[in-house]
């Protein structure tokens, strides 16, 4: 006889993964983990030319896209009277 095995489709994998109910906000009982630490990730979109703009200036300033980004954030803080970052 065949060895015939079963393959599972799509349908049944997200079936089996899914869960029973999705919260929409957090419960009061769970602790908030995201942005808690001493450093927090951000992501900032842009596009192409303007990711290119800001590449060429952190290669010519040796500095990464981050550095710049503390570079002038406190500068805008500065422009509005309010205290550096």
């Amino acid at each position: 006889m065949s060895d015939r095995r079963t393959t599972a489709s799509l349908a049944q994998f997200a079936q089996a993964t899914a869960p029973a109910s999705a919260p929409d906000a957090v419960s009061e009982g769970s602790a908030r983990t995201r942005g808690t630490g001493a450093f927090v990730g951000m992501t900032l979109r842009l596009s192409r030319a303007q990711w290119n703009r800001l590449h060429d200036l952190a290669r010519a300033e040796g500095v990464s896209l981050n550095a710049l980004a503390l570079r002038g954030l406190p500068r805008l803080f500065a422009e509005r009277g309010l205290p550096p970052l």
